[in-house]
């Protein structure tokens, strides 16, 4: 329809009005269960901001500050990562949450300075990484300062078709910039905002995308008479297994090949099958 850059999965098109998506990514191949769910959130994702376009909310083809253009679909589309129904309005969203915490993990905890949040409201444009953020402050702002959320949406609402936040009317003729804009509404931008923001996760419950997937045990036992010896594998993917069986197979003399054999286990969570890989 429309060559898009790599990693891109779906889209919404503005001036056609349709929602664009892949059949399949290439996560189906590395862990397909999660694939399956992902499709169902980005379905659910894309699907709002159609309807958000549809009754107006967002004029079609005016231009929001990307980290509410994409937040509050995230807010709105929160989807089951077992059963991969939709969630409801403002339920924690699974993948985000989980995206979030490795976000923070990696960089040794919250930024103090409220650098994470600032660069995301500044953004004219959202990395892979930059949705769980978005989302996370748009979710912070919708349950814990709800006036002055509603305040902002209506006034973002009021921006046309081709326009964006900088080419506002403003009563002293002024643009606003992406963080002026927020501190219109939600009063200077500090790192106390990010704290905040931290804190609000932190009192979600969610369910691990990871952990609760299909995982595989794989073992490749060989007899060699008096004993025997075992590779075991963990994995998510099924095509991975194929692969991991060639590798090991090409470097298996051809005499023991007829005395090895494969045994695959599917086991429901990461902690059940990590336990079943430490047994003998």
């Amino acid at each position: 329809f429309r060559p898009m850059p790599e990693g891109v999965v779906a889209y919404y098109d503005g001036i056609t009005n349709y929602v664009v998506m892949y059949e399949q990514s290439s996560l189906a191949e590395i862990a397909p269960g999660l694939a399956v769910k992902q499709a169902i959130a980005t379905i659910a994702h894309e699907g709002v901001h159609q309807v958000l376009h549809n009754i107006g909310v967002q004029q079609r083809l005016s231009r929001w500050p990307m980290w509410i253009s994409e937040g509050l679909p995230e807010y709105f589309s929160a989807t089951e990562v077992k059963g991969g129904r939709w969630k409801g309005v403002g339920q924690p969203n699974d993948m985000r949450m989980y995206e979030l915490s490795n976000y923070y993990k990696a960089r040794g905890g919250p930024d103090t300075a409220g650098t994470t949040i600032q660069i995301t409201i500044d953004s004219d444009g959202l990395t892979a990484t930059g949705y769980a953020p978005a989302w996370a402050l748009t979710h912070y702002l919708a349950e814990r300062r709800k006036t002055e959320f509603q305040g902002f949406l209506r006034a973002v609402s009021q921006i046309g078709p081709l326009e964006g936040e900088d080419r506002m009317a403003l009563s002293q003729g002024k643009a606003l910039s992406n963080i002026e804009m927020f501190g219109q509404h939600f009063g200077a931008l500090t790192g106390t905002v990010e704290s905040d923001v931290v804190k609000h996760m932190q009192s979600l419950k969610y369910v691990d995308p990871i952990e609760n997937q299909t995982h595989y045990v794989v073992r490749y036992r060989t007899d060699l008479g008096a004993s025997y010896t075992t590779r075991t594998m963990i994995t998510l993917s099924p095509a991975a297994i194929y692969r991991w069986r060639e590798e090991v197979l090409s470097s298996t003399p051809q005499p023991l090949q007829a005395r090895s054999q494969f045994i695959v286990k599917a086991f429901p969570t990461r902690s059940a099958v990590v336990l079943a890989a430490a047994l003998p």
